[in-house]
């Protein structure tokens, strides 16, 4: 299918490039997973699931508003089961994602695009910060990578004659088959996949492809079905629950209208930005892209087909509110950019070789200013660090009086009840926090649940609401009541130690507790109840 001739000598030097770059890029993923630093809040939510649950009870609509493919918990809850609840356990899936990746898109380049484009190709994945981050992160989007790569190298390798054989069917439709249980935007992989292979049959009329397509897709639909039944199993909670959290990151509809349309380009042109791209670099990758596309549909138009197939159903899902185009969630699409961006420098190359000098010019900058951006992550001990509660529950646990009170900052509860268990079961007491998202009066009630003790303020995941610190505003309320004693800050957590034993002062300010219930604004602001034989 791709024809890009070289000297046995040339491609010896092609093929020890992208070993080495694969090793590089395997070793950035395994340095962060190795450091095992703390989980952070939206870790450690879906970290509580896999602790407390069982196999079959992940089959449930998970706490928190959590979502995850099936054979991704079920792996995770294996691994935990094989080396205890730690963060490397909850990391090895996703770090062996996050390598297979690398793998197969080294493979699919080296066969399908010429040295140039392959070794820019594979660089490029190997070192953009999302794709190393997300390898050492304890939620499925590593896994989302993985299936769009392996039917990238699917396609690339064999592309229409796939179906020429039912050894080729039995492939494909078991890689659909685990793609679902593996990925929640398998989906769109597989709708391009499958409507890219199934434009040319239809076209020439080849019924025995179209035959072998239909087993295909059948056991798809199948699959799809079952995940389906589970995703909905919870009313649509879930995803009301997204679509209001997630809601400016929705495609609008109805884009003739100037505003929409305005609203849905400057989403597009942030999804590069968030699969580690420069801000500044969009418009001219574009242009590269576009290359690549009309490069590439001289040689396989069933790739391009089902790189743009998958793409536009990403996009319809995004205007219909089903899925947001936030980085995190569209990170499956960067193996297609990735792949048309490289190749279209080849293809200037190749078509204009007196611009070798200012394109490589380019290509070094966006490597570098790639690099870096990942380089300074790394440097940082743990590498990718956030929220490093840990260090200061274990601080307060160290400091603690018996009497006194520890009040959890609402967006920290989840991390605490991963790391707080010591402190859980310690005299004084716990006291979690209401968050303040919708109705200040809320946190400022909390005061008369705290008034009195000596109190220990643990926080993270530090929340700012219409330019306002929460943090800072529970810390100067607090300081009205009583006295600040000393804080101990970490990395977007801390410990705050509050005296309030002036009762007197909390007497004499006007609070009230709401006469209306208390709704958190986010599930994962509400502590899960314990388990049998947890204090």
């Amino acid at each position: 299918m791709f024809d890009f001739p070289a000297t046995t000598a040339r491609s010896r030097y092609l093929d020890g490039f992208l070993a080495f770059v694969v090793l590089f890029g395997a070793a950035l993923r395994v340095l962060p997973f190795a450091e095992a630093r703390p989980l952070w809040h939206d870790e450690a939510m879906i970290a509580l699931n896999l602790f407390r649950r069982s196999y079959q009870d992940l089959l449930l609509p998970l706490d928190y508003d959590q979502s995850a493919p099936v054979l991704w918990l079920f792996g995770t809850k294996f691994v935990i089961g094989l080396f205890g609840p730690g963060e490397m356990a909850l990391r090895l899936i996703p770090l062996l994602a996050g390598i297979g990746s690398l793998v197969l898109f080294a493979l699919t380049v080296r066969r399908s695009l010429d040295g140039v484009g392959a070794a820019l190709a594979v660089t490029l994945f190997a070192i953009a910060m999302p794709l190393v981050y997300y390898a050492a992160e304890a939620k499925q989007y590593a896994t989302d990578v993985l299936v769009v790569s392996l039917f990238l190298w699917l396609l690339a390798g064999r592309g229409q004659g796939i179906l020429r054989s039912w050894g080729g069917v039995a492939l494909l439709a078991v890689a659909g088959a685990v793609s679902v249980l593996l990925s929640l935007s398998a989906v769109f992989v597989l709708f391009g996949a499958g409507l890219a292979l199934a434009a040319r049959p239809l076209r020439e009329r080849d019924g025995g492809a179209v035959l072998r397509l239909a087993c295909i897709a059948a056991v798809w639909l199948l699959c799809f079905g079952a995940v389906s039944y589970l995703a909905t199993s919870d009313s649509g909670t879930l995803v009301a629950a997204m679509r209001r959290y997630w809601s400016e990151w929705f495609i609008p509809p109805a884009l003739f209208i100037p505003s929409r349309f305005i609203a849905a380009v400057r989403i597009m042109l942030q999804v590069p930005e968030g699969m580690g791209f420069p801000a500044s670099s969009v418009m001219l990758l574009l242009l590269f892209a576009a290359l690549g596309v009309y490069d590439i549909w001289q040689r396989s138009r069933v790739l391009v087909l089902f790189l743009a197939l998958t793409l536009l159903g990403t996009v319809a899902a995004s205007m219909a509110q089903f899925y947001p185009m936030t980085a995190r969630f569209v990170l499956f699409l960067a193996p297609g950019l990735i792949y048309v961006l490289a190749a279209g420098v080849s293809f200037t190359l190749r078509m204009v070789p007196r611009l070798r000098w200012p394109v490589a010019g380019v290509v070094a900058l966006l490597l570098g200013l790639m690099g870096f951006e990942t380089a300074a992550h790394l440097r940082v001990t743990p590498a990718f660090a956030r929220e490093e509660i840990d260090r200061s529950i274990a601080d307060v646990v160290r400091r603690k009086q018996p009497d006194d009170l520890v009040y959890v900052y609402y967006a920290a509860v989840p991390a605490f009840q991963v790391y707080g268990k010591a402190l859980t079961a310690a005299p004084g007491g716990v006291v979690y926090g209401r968050d303040m998202r919708s109705d200040w009066s809320y946190m400022l009630a909390d005061m008369l649940r705290i008034c009195g003790r000596r109190v220990w303020f643990l926080y993270s995941h530090p929340i700012d609401r219409n330019g306002v610190d929460d943090v800072r505003f529970f810390e100067f309320v607090a300081g009205k009541l009583g006295r600040v004693v000393e804080r101990n800050i970490s990395r977007e957590a801390g410990a705050i130690l509050i005296d309030l034993t002036e009762a007197g002062r909390c007497d004499a300010m006007r609070i009230e507790e709401p006469q209306r219930p208390w709704v958190p604004s986010h599930p994962g602001f509400r502590p899960l109840p314990p388990l049998p034989g947890e204090s």
